[in-house]
């Protein structure tokens, strides 16, 4: 509790340092950002099957981000990179026992590549983001934000969780720090769960993060991943995935300003 102001200090600045850059990712000369979801099922698919911690998950789409955003990727070697930051994310997040082998991964990919390819570009990966694995991922911001003086029940941490994921898939999320990441989508948690709003929480930046994914909800929630939405429908997540699907379908939108009510 003493060292929490150093803490988050020390990953604002190591959120700074971590970033992809999306004009350079706009650049590259085969991949598309249409492209993107299909990957992100894919590695989110794995995770899942594997058991992974979450944060491992956040940290993979970091090490693709921010690889992509310094080489050039050809779309016959986008599911290797995306399998090599996945391996290299578990190996640094999860218990040895979880990590998938790279007979696992060759398999995954159906014997697309050798499994010296993986080993391979596993090594090109680190070299390239400089072996910087130190990432605040938007998870690790989102249990500061819920274990501090504000303990937050655990439906809305699940429905916060569905939503940070959801801002995996798509370039508009890609910009913005984990921690925005985290507090947008738990203030829309807390707002879609009929919790008070903590208006002094909430910048500019968080707000602009909650209409992307209200907007994106409102008008293509039936484009949602199947892979994700089937992941947070069980209950141990508190069925996130289909109470905030049922909240939108029934035409349910954030609301930026509340009315101060009348004395």
């Amino acid at each position: 509790e003493e060292y929490r102001e150093e803490i988050r200090h020390y990953m604002h600045d190591m959120e700074r340092f971590t970033m992809s850059s999306t004009q350079s990712m706009d650049q590259q000369p085969e991949i598309r950002w249409h492209m993107r979801p299909c990957l992100v099922d894919f590695l989110v698919e794995i995770h899942f099957t594997f058991r992974l911690r979450p944060e491992t998950l956040y940290l993979t789409l970091n090490i693709v981000d921010r690889y992509v955003s310094r080489r050039i990727v050809y779309i016959k070697h986008y599911q290797l990179v995306g399998c090599a930051a996945l391996w290299i994310a578990a190996k640094f997040e999860d218990a040895k026992e979880r990590v998938p082998t790279v007979q696992d991964l060759a398999q995954i990919c159906r014997d697309t590549y050798e499994e010296s390819a993986f080993i391979q570009m596993e090594g090109h990966v680190l070299s390239t983001i400089q072996w910087t694995l130190g990432h605040p991922t938007a998870e690790a911001w989102l249990r500061l934000m819920c274990c501090g003086p504000c303990m937050e029940e655990a439906k809305v941490q699940h429905v916060a969780r569905f939503l940070m994921e959801i801002t995996l898939f798509y370039r508009e999320f890609v910009k913005y720090s984990p921690s925005t990441i985290a507090l947008a989508a738990l203030t829309l948690a807390r707002y879609l769960c009929g919790k008070p709003r903590r208006v002094w929480e909430e910048n500019e930046e968080c707000i602009e993060v909650v209409e992307y994914l209200d907007n994106r909800l409102a008008m293509h929630v039936n484009d949602l991943s199947e892979t994700l939405v089937k992941k947070y429908s069980y209950a141990f997540y508190s069925k996130a995935a289909t109470f905030v699907v049922q909240h939108y379908l029934q035409g349910g939108r954030f609301v930026r300003h509340t009315l101060a009510s009348l004395p």
